[in-house]
């Protein structure tokens, strides 16, 4: 007869060997996956290794790069630009010392450079005091809004760099004649002029000479070029260069710029992409000095650059 100890002692011996069962299998297990982990974190560990000391290669011969080109840009645009006379427009907001740098090469290649136009924050003429004062200035009409307005003050602007005007012999000593549109644009602080440490070369020194334009604009900007870059290449031509900086929405170099000018103005023009580094500001350069005027093409780094640098020809 079976008794209820036999089922007791039945029962735990079940328990104790399912028990035993799992505890074996569950270290097995357990073993073996901890074993494939650490594998695989050894693959990953031993990859990352790998990939760390080539970028730190990398990072060595870009510092190289960069060590070869920075010094070799006065060599590349040295005489490039002799006796040229070379308006330089930058957009306010745009990073300081790539246009310091721009107007450096520019008078290392023998450009006849007096500084820097700035365009200021109130280019946008948002206040009725600003419109009229443009207005009053190029002789708008009252309807006339701010793109039209500024299309006139660079056409004026345009005019005085390609014909001297008569003498103003009320203006100071120095400043007769010359650029009266950009002068007045100036005093009424649409613009500022900064002639980057330089004071032997006036802005008047431009007029008259079919000066080349260099505009330096930045992909943070949402500025319409169009007004400056129509009325102006007429003159000896024009090369607009963007600072890049990387943005949250991700747009890649040159598609801002691209954006900021409309057709057929963009095929009409040079345009760089990559101002930020020395290269761009060296393509810039060496563009302007097409002959007999810059040669229309982009520049750059960008999806759609025809190339980095416009191709050699003997100065």
């Amino acid at each position: 007869m079976i008794s209820f100890r036999f089922h007791v002692v039945s029962i735990t011996a079940i328990f104790l060997a399912l028990a035993i069962g799992i505890l074996v299998g569950s270290t097995y297990v357990d073993r073996a996956l901890v074993d494939n982990l650490q594998t695989r974190i050894d693959r990953v560990s031993g990859n990352l290794d790998d990939r760390k000391a080539e970028n730190d290669a990398l990072e060595i011969e870009l510092e190289q790069a960069r060590g070869y080109i920075t010094p070799s840009a006065d060599f590349a645009v040295s005489d490039r630009l002799t006796g040229v006379p070379v308006l330089v427009v930058a957009m306010r907001g745009v990073e300081p010392v790539a246009v310091a740098e721009s107007v450096r090469l520019a008078r290392q290649a023998g450009g006849i450079v007096p500084g820097v136009v700035w365009v200021e924050p109130n280019r946008n003429l948002t206040t009725k005091e600003d419109l009229a004062a443009m207005r009053e200035l190029v002789g708008g009409s009252n309807d006339a809004k701010s793109d039209q307005l500024w299309t006139e003050a660079w056409t004026s602007i345009s005019g005085e760099l390609a014909q001297s005007p008569a003498p103003d012999l009320a203006s100071p000593p120095g400043q007769e004649g010359g650029t009266p549109v950009l002068n007045a644009l100036i005093e009424a602080g649409f613009l500022t002029f900064d002639n980057q440490g330089n004071d032997g070369v006036a802005l008047t020194t431009l007029a008259g000479r079919g000066a080349r334009v260099l505009v330096v604009t930045g992909s943070g900007l949402t500025d319409d070029l169009t007004p400056v870059v129509v009325a102006t290449n007429a003159a000896g031509g024009m090369v607009v260069a963007e600072v890049f900086a990387p943005r949250a929405d991700g747009l890649a170099r040159g598609v801002a710029l691209r954006a900021s000018l409309k057709p057929p103005t963009i095929e009409q023009i040079a345009i760089v992409d990559n101002a930020d580094r020395t290269e761009g500001r060296v393509a810039s350069i060496l563009a302007l000095a097409g002959t007999p005027r810059v040669i229309p093409a982009h520049y750059g780094y960008g999806p759609d650059a025809d190339a980095v640098l416009p191709a050699w020809s003997p100065t």
